[in-house]
């Protein structure tokens, strides 16, 4: 995803192809989003004209963030598809973490755990240390609701 960095991008035809086979490849969520498709190639000749003209040699994240609080109107179609390029992890660190956690939580005493009930678990397991002492209270609070709520099933 070369193209995303301004320092990389180049008057190519490949660049183009570039961003076609990201479209191609996330069609259903960006099209749900209202992505236009046949928009993009303008928006973005624009958009690198915008950058040589008011932006030039600034980093891509600070261009990224100025471009998506001051020109979304004008070219919501690339903001949207950069967006979608920087919601993607590097690699797949996290899901193998998040399955290291689901391996530590089933035990042979654990194997009974229903299914909603290792969700929960792990979203707190893995998520922890980005929530915020409230939220967590709010998903403590539900949790033992949850937990009650079963227990009085039984």
């Amino acid at each position: 995803m070369m193209w995303v960095d301004p320092a990389n991008w180049t008057t190519t035809p490949e660049e183009l192809e570039a961003m076609d086979k990201m479209v191609q490849h996330f069609e259903a969520p960006l099209q749900a989003a209202g992505f236009k498709k046949d928009r993009l190639k303008a928006e973005w000749c624009s958009m690198k004209t915008t950058y040589k003209y008011y932006n030039a040699g600034q980093d891509a994240a600070t261009f990224w963030a100025k471009s998506f609080k001051h020109r979304r109107p004008s070219f919501p179609n690339v903001c949207l598809q950069v967006k979608v390029v920087m919601a993607l992890g590097p690699s797949n660190s996290i899901v193998e973490s998040a399955f290291s956690i689901l391996n530590a939580m089933l035990s042979d005493r654990r194997l009974s755990l229903q299914h909603s009930t290792m969700e929960n678990l792990l979203l707190l397991k893995h998520n922890g240390q980005f929530i915020f002492e409230a939220e967590l209270n709010v998903h403590a609070v539900a949790l033992c609701v949850h937990y009650a709520t079963a227990w009085e099933a039984r």
